[in-house]
């Protein structure tokens, strides 16, 4: 580390994350991204906690960039050609907690496995609509026998777990997309009032928890992933307090 004038020393930290972002021709997709950034942070030493509340900071800006409802929909596969915009977003929201960025490296920003799945669904279902009549009935027959064939090759008992395992993917994609939804609204509301004139300048570490804000756990039960302060789990979503 070394000493950067009026700031503190500068220290790197490792941030990734996901967020929501509207395609234009997918609708709205799980996104995945991660990398580093040299964080220069007044009157700081680069602690683990300096670095982790700087990763989340980071996270924060792509969360409001990307997953910003009034926004142009773009397309996923020009989200690396926007890492210009995102490193000044992300310099403009560590500025207001007086830490400056002077390195930054996007090592990922592509669709997450549930984001991909609804990408490949889609374009099934592009292929299905160019389709002939004829076509189409060839391939629902095809797809007819392949199912009965599988479930007569299954036991009532395998029957039964499968279409129980079915209803819990469901339900628990169902979850994850509500608490990623809350946590997006959650971080919006707490960057609107971060930004009002008369908010005070939060430090680089973040303040004990009081009264009114319980401390959560230290790791999400759910994916085992650390906690970073927020109501929800950065990973998958599921509320930690």
């Amino acid at each position: 580390m070394e000493n950067n004038g009026g700031y503190g020393q500068d220290f790197e930290t490792s941030f990734g994350g996901k967020t929501l972002y509207t395609d234009a021709e997918y609708g709205m997709l799980q996104v995945e991204f991660a990398g580093t950034a040299t964080v220069a942070s007044e009157s700081r030493s680069g602690s683990e906690k300096d670095k982790e509340f700087a990763a989340s900071v980071i996270s924060m800006a792509f969360t409001r960039v990307l997953g910003a409802r009034d926004a142009e929909p773009g397309s996923y596969k020009d989200l690396p050609a926007k890492a210009a915009m995102l490193r000044e977003e992300v310099a403009k929201e560590l500025s207001q907690y007086h830490a400056e960025l002077k390195t930054f490296t996007l090592s990922k920003i592509e669709p997450s496995e549930s984001g991909r799945k609804i990408i490949e669904l889609k374009e099934r279902q592009k292929q299905f609509a160019a389709m002939t009549p004829e076509e189409l009935a060839k391939q629902v027959e095809k797809a007819q026998k392949e199912a009965e064939a599988r479930l007569a090759a299954m036991t009532p008992e395998e029957r039964q777990q499968a279409q129980e395992n079915a209803k819990r993917m469901m339900e628990e994609e169902a979850a994850k997309r509500e608490a990623m939804l809350a946590r997006v609204r959650e971080m919006s509301e707490s960057l609107k009032t971060a930004a009002q004139p008369s908010s005070p300048v939060q430090p680089m570490t973040p303040g004990a928890p009081t009264q009114d804000q319980p401390k959560g756990p230290n790791f999400c039960p759910n994916c085992g992933a650390k906690a970073m302060g927020y109501r929800f789990c950065s990973n998958c979503g599921t509320r930690l307090m």
